[in-house]
C-alpha cells in the first residue's frame, strides 16, 4: 500500500515536470518575463526653465489626510515666468505652483498651471497635479516632483494634437537661481501617432 502510493506520487510529479515546458510554451512564463521587460519607452517631450517671481512659501498645512481641495488664494507656493522649449514647441511660459501638505505625510499634493505662448504665436493652456516628494514644510534643493498632466489646445490647429498626450513631469529646484527645472515625457509610441509628420 505503502509502495503503490510512493509509486503514485512519483507519477504525478513527473507528470507535472513534463507540463512545465507546455506552461512556458503557452505563453503564462512568456508574459510575466515581457511584462517586467517590457516598460514603455518615454520620449522627451520638452524642457521647462522657471524663474521664480518673489519668494517660495511654505505649503499651506492639510486639515486632513486626503485634502482634494485647492485654492489659488491659499495655496500659491511660487509662480513666474519662464521657458518651455522641445522639438514641437518653444514658447514662453507664465506659470503658477500650489501645495498643500499634512505634517504627516512625507510628500505634498501640488497642482502646477501655465500658459504657454509658442514662437508662431500659438497660446495654450498647460494643467498638472501630482506630488512633491519631500518631509519638509516647505519646498527644498531635494524635492522631487512627480505629475501628470496635459495641454488644453483651443483654436490652434496645428497644435491640437498635444490633447491626446498624456504629459508626465519631473522637476527639482535649483536653490542658487530660485528656479525650477523640469522635464516632460510622453509615451513614444502615442507621439509618433499623433505628432505631426513633415
Amino acid at each position: 500500500m505503502n509502495h503503490s502510493g510512493s509509486v503514485l506520487r512519483s507519477i504525478l510529479a513527473a507528470l507535472a515536470l513534463s507540463l512545465v515546458p507546455l506552461v512556458t510554451e503557452s505563453g503564462i512564463a512568456q508574459d510575466a518575463n515581457s511584462f517586467q521587460a517590457g516598460v514603455p519607452p518615454l520620449e522627451l517631450l520638452f524642457e521647462l526653465d522657471l524663474e521664480v517671481e518673489g519668494t517660495i512659501e511654505p505649503y499651506v498645512e492639510a486639515k486632513e489626510k486626503l485634502d482634494r481641495s485647492f485654492s489659488m488664494s491659499r495655496d500659491l507656493v511660487a509662480q513666474g515666468e519662464g521657458r518651455l522649449a522641445g522639438p514641437w514647441l518653444e514658447g514662453t511660459f507664465r506659470w503658477s505652483l500650489l501645495g498643500r501638505k499634512h505634517p504627516e505625510q512625507p510628500f505634498a499634493r501640488v497642482h502646477f498651471t501655465g500658459w504657454l505662448e509658442t514662437e508662431d504665436g500659438a497660446e495654450m493652456f498647460l494643467r498638472a497635479t501630482g506630488y512633491a516628494h519631500d518631509h519638509e514644510a516647505a519646498i527644498s534643493p531635494t524635492t522631487v516632483f512627480s505629475i501628470t498632466g496635459g495641454f488644453e489646445v483651443e483654436l490652434e490647429p496645428e497644435y491640437e494634437w498635444l490633447n491626446g498626450i498624456v504629459v508626465l513631469i519631473d522637476g527639482r529646484l535649483d536653490s542658487e537661481v530660485q528656479a525650477f527645472q523640469y522635464r516632460a515625457w510622453a509615451l513614444n509610441e502615442v507621439v509618433q501617432r499623433q505628432a505631426p509628420t513633415e
